[in-house]
């Protein structure tokens, strides 16, 4: 089973519940103040209404957290539970919202995601996703071949407990944190590594042909659930632009 077949498989038997866990609405409303406080740095005009697209949707998160400056949103994931309820977002949110499962990391992504309508985004965003990824540099190139010049990649994850995370480009830690031991089994199987150090995205990002990287740490720690187990985690907001 490849890694894409195991997420879509640990979310898609996780997502009618998702929402529930109380870790995951208290990390989801830590991420969104931190978003809308940021919104200039991320470099949004808070007057601006901009096409997303939210890869690795979940339920969609990070859509709502943008929803203030969005005129559309397209989510993309690889497990059709979670699009499910991705899709439902149409009902309370102000403009058109759409879901579709898909993969565009595996070697030929589907037809339907060839279609234009899936390029030319303004604000392409990946929310406590890129640690599922197999090959997070490909994954920065795929991405950043979607965004309309000018508009920026930005992701969201847990940074490497020995990264300082200097909020510019140039950390001091290079690696991926790959201690997945410490997980439970189904956890394990879906994910890739647990954290990053800054240098790292960066030159996921550098290498993906954006300019202007720039990471920012969250002042405040998140409670993240293993099974029954409760560590602490930093989050991290990394964002780059596509040349003009």
């Amino acid at each position: 089973m490849s890694l894409a077949e195991a997420n879509a498989s640990y979310f898609n038997e996780m997502a009618s519940r998702y929402e529930e866990d109380e870790w995951h609405k208290k990390l989801a409303s830590q991420i969104t103040t931190a978003i809308q406080d940021n919104i200039s740095w991320i470099g949004i005009d808070r007057a601006d209404k901009i096409r997303i697209l939210d890869y690795a949707c979940g339920t969609g998160n990070l859509t709502k957290a943008f929803a203030p400056y969005a005129a559309a949103a397209t989510g993309i994931d690889v497990s059709s539970g979670m699009i499910d309820i991705y899709n439902s977002l149409c009902d309370s949110l102000p403009f058109p919202v759409s879901g579709i499962v898909g993969d565009l990391l595996v070697e030929s992504p589907s037809p339907e995601l060839a279609d234009p309508q899936f390029f030319g985004y303004d604000l392409i965003v990946v929310g406590l996703a890129y640690h599922h990824f197999e090959n997070t540099a490909e994954a920065a190139k795929r991405l950043a071949e979607r965004l309309y010049p000018g508009g920026t990649l930005f992701i969201v994850d847990f940074l490497h407990k020995h990264s300082h995370g200097k909020h510019s480009h140039g950390g001091h830690d290079h690696n991926h944190s790959h201690d997945v031991t410490d997980v439970p089994e189904r956890v394990k199987a879906a994910v890739k590594v647990l954290s990053f150090g800054e240098e790292s995205v960066a030159k996921d990002f550098d290498d993906a042909g954006l300019s202007d990287f720039q990471l920012m740490v969250l002042p405040e720690k998140a409670v993240v659930m293993f099974g029954e187990k409760k560590t602490k985690r930093t989050v991290f907001f990394a964002k780059a632009t596509k040349l003009v």
